[in-house]
């Protein structure tokens, strides 16, 4: 079979085609640092990337979940333990005016201190974060206790108007976070603390030392509605360093699957570019040779 120069031309021309591919597909990793840059440069590998690239999608996704959770946690666990701290001197001053030392005037500047620590409350409940109200459910751009005045410009009743419905965000697999809490259950559970603190705040203002009394163990059973809640929501929040820690480690851990899969060995890659190059020199000049034209052509 006689091998014509056309045929001689279009081999060596595929041959050169092929090299320069090659050297191409060498020099796109060599400047990425990647050995896998499309599907077609290895598809076990690359659906094997694109998996883990979804994994981690999600994985960040729930960091960042994890960060606004601890976050909201935050501020009602400071929320709550300023509040505490406010009932623990609104219960001072109840004890000490219900002795039979003070006189009604004394009475009535300690119920003055009493409205005040109220308006503290008040304001504590209606705490936000991010501009989101944390203790109104889903409700989370209405304040989530509403207050009520009388005449004289004194609280005279504050309610709750905010969803009985909590929201809360995927942390892990099956695993989620409350971010808005429903106010009531936290701030009126065993007793409600407001009415119990305007109650309170009349009674001393009238010198009335058994209503006093009274109030003083309602004052105390909803302080022990205000400390459960502190304490649910600190256990939250101390498993979420936990968490974030395992999360971050699976993240690390696919990022290195995926490094290993997609990442280039530069060291190997420059040899195999160089000795390709060094191919393509020698393709060309046994090109070069066969197309001289031969002293026969002319015969």
């Amino acid at each position: 079979m006689r091998i014509t120069q056309n045929t001689i031309n279009r081999n060596m021309q595929h041959a050169i085609n092929q090299n320069l591919k090659q050297l191409s597909d060498l020099n796109t990793q060599l400047s990425t640092g990647r050995r896998v840059n499309k599907v077609s440069d290895d598809v076990p590998a690359a659906r094997q990337i694109m998996s883990m690239d979804r994994e981690n999608s999600r994985i960040d996704a729930y960091l960042g979940n994890l960060e606004t959770a601890d976050g909201v946690l935050s501020v009602a666990n400071s929320s709550l333990q300023k509040a505490s701290e406010t009932i623990s001197r609104i219960k001072e001053l109840a004890v000490q005016s219900a002795t039979g030392t003070f006189s009604p005037e004394n009475r009535e500047a300690m119920a003055e201190g009493v409205d005040g620590l109220l308006q503290t409350l008040i304001s504590l409940a209606n705490q936000k974060h991010d501009e989101a109200y944390i203790f109104s459910g889903e409700s989370t751009r209405v304040p989530p206790f509403e207050v009520t005045t009388d005449a004289d410009g004194l609280v005279s009743a504050v309610n709750y108007v905010g969803q009985m419905v909590s929201t809360g965000v995927s942390i892990a697999p099956g695993v989620s976070a409350e971010v808005n809490f429903v106010g009531r259950e936290m701030w009126q559970r065993e007793e409600d603390l407001f009415e119990t603190t305007i109650a309170l705040r009349d009674a001393m203002r009238e010198s009335d030392l058994d209503e006093i009394n009274r109030l003083i163990g309602n004052l105390e059973a909803a302080h022990s509605g205000i400390r459960r809640s502190l304490g649910r929501l600190g256990e939250q929040q101390a498993q979420l360093p936990l968490l974030r820690s395992a999360t971050e480690s699976v993240r690390d851990m696919n990022a290195q699957i995926v490094s290993d899969r997609r990442d280039a060995d530069m060291a190997e890659l420059t040899t195999r570019y160089q000795s390709q190059l060094a191919l393509l020199q020698v393709v060309m000049q046994v090109a070069a040779g066969s197309l001289k034209p031969s002293i026969v052509n002319f015969l």
